[in-house]
């Protein structure tokens, strides 16, 4: 029984843990839309904001710690197309509900 119960309890952990680090964010997105080219002015670099888009969404993280002038403390680089790099990192989508939604990027 008690084996039944602690499988149960670390299953549940798991299953938590991973939906809060993969779950997709439900807030509106403004209407703004971007193309590659305008997203790319979005540098962080001489002042600009520092914007990234992953899956389609954009989101602002200027001002954030892990992004100081558009690049981020693991090498990535602001006003790019970042999806697949997210994907790979150790929080997964989890720290993108704490930037702001700004637009959606543009299918080519």
């Amino acid at each position: 029984m008690k084996k039944i119960f602690l499988f149960t309890a670390v299953a549940f952990s798991v299953f938590y843990i991973y939906s809060s680090l993969f779950a997709d964010d439900n807030r509106p997105v403004p209407d703004r839309s971007f193309t590659v080219e305008e997203l790319s002015q979005f540098d962080g670099r001489k002042g600009n904001k520092a914007y990234v888009a992953i899956d389609g969404i954009v989101y602002d993280v200027t001002g954030n710690a892990s992004w100081r002038n558009g690049r981020h403390k693991r090498g990535l680089r602001a006003g790019n197309d970042l999806s697949g790099m997210l994907r790979k990192s150790p929080h997964g989508n989890s720290v993108l509900k704490k930037m702001a939604i700004v637009g959606r990027l543009e299918k080519k």
